[in-house]
């Protein structure tokens, strides 16, 4: 990725959320010994939303290129187990978004979210 360019050897990876039907999410789970304080899990997950900026993205498209620019939406925290679309509206069109449940947390992210490469 150079200027928040996608390369073409990138394309079969990103390719999938802009209209082939293909999801590249990837959903890490993590079982706390307690049940999940949302509010805790919010103030932390803005937390992490300001230690590490340079995540909170959203992938677009143009006639040219897929690319990434900078995402000023809060990343959102579900009260759900449900599966997240990234990149949508429901996730402010980041490519994460945290999940909780009872006593677990998920992550989900677009694979390529840290390397482009998957």
């Amino acid at each position: 990725m150079t200027n928040g360019e996608i390369t073409q050897g990138d394309l079969m990876y990103t390719y999938g959320g802009f209209g082939a039907g293909i999801d590249y999410t990837v959903r890490l789970c993590v079982r706390m010994k307690d049940p999940v304080d949302g509010g805790v899990l919010d103030e932390a997950l803005l937390d992490t939303s300001k230690r590490y900026p340079y995540l909170s993205l959203r992938m677009r498209k143009d006639a040219n290129r897929l690319f990434y620019e900078e995402n000023r939406e809060r990343v959102v925290l579900f009260h759900t187990d449900k599966k997240i679309t990234l990149n949508a509206p429901e996730s402010n069109y980041h490519v994460w978004a945290v999940c909780y449940s009872d006593d677990v947390i998920m992550l989900d992210f677009y694979h390529g979210i840290a390397d482009g490469t998957g």
